[in-house]
């Protein structure tokens, strides 16, 4: 399996039954053992009579295996498949396959690692990718109405508290139309973000601090804290 930054980005017009919004993941502690999990073809389960058979491999990863080497690294659950007598790996067809974590995309795998024993798969991270402009551009230009800012990289481990229903999508009690109220949520950017120069020139002087800092943002409902909050996160 080749061991490079790279990617292969197509576009599909259309999927039935799908929403068509992909979330991207990044971890953001050093949390070890962090569940993941992908979908590929390898050689270890193609048999002549079914040659193009599938595999869900299954593990977790700790965000400090080869952090330096900007790579994830998903340890395998059970036991490591064995190496065909040829000494190719039993691995062989799975880079290129999405890693998950959770409902994040992560990464994508790229590599057998060696002196590894067949018990680990490495992966790019998504952030790697998504320091490529040209990645993001195309990302940008393919993305809902509420993402075009900036596709945004979701922490992984607190994905759980993330809202991510389509507030457009609800129907009204008693009628059968969406409820208007939803343009109203932040994430949709109904409007373009404008102005608010001089709290976004405090927000980035703040940011731009050494180490780390917390920064409460209040007010009464409604005054665009949420909207302020994610204009200034995607411009970072």
């Amino acid at each position: 399996l080749p061991d490079l930054d790279d990617a292969d980005l197509d576009e599909v017009d259309s999927l039935e039954g799908e929403d068509g919004r992909l979330r991207w993941g990044r971890t953001l502690t050093y949390r070890p053992g962090i569940p993941c999990e992908s979908w590929g073809l390898p050689a270890l389960v193609q048999r002549e009579s079914r040659p193009a058979e599938l595999l869900q491999p299954s593990g977790t990863l700790n965000p400090g295996d080869r952090y330096v080497g900007d790579r994830y690294v998903m340890a395998v659950a059970g036991t490591a498949p064995e190496a065909p007598v040829d000494g190719s790996s039993p691995w062989a067809g799975m880079s290129g396959a999405a890693l998950f974590c959770g409902d994040l995309l992560a990464g994508v795998v790229v590599a057998d690692p060696a002196a590894r024993g067949h018990g680990h798969l490495e992966a790019v991270p998504a952030y790697v990718l998504h320091h490529d402009p040209v990645f993001r551009a195309v990302l940008g230009e393919h993305s809902a109405i509420e993402e075009r800012e900036g596709v945004v990289l979701e922490p992984i481990e607190f994905q759980h508290l993330a809202e991510t229903s389509d507030p457009a999508a609800a129907i009204v009690p008693g009628g059968i139309g969406v409820s208007p109220a939803g343009l109203l949520r932040a994430r949709r950017q109904i409007v373009p973000f404008h102005g608010r120069q001089d709290v976004l020139a405090r927000l980035n002087t703040w940011a731009e601090l050494p180490g780390f800092g917390a920064l409460l943002l209040h007010g009464v409902g409604g005054q665009g804290k949420t909207r302020l909050a994610a204009h200034l996160a995607g411009r970072l």
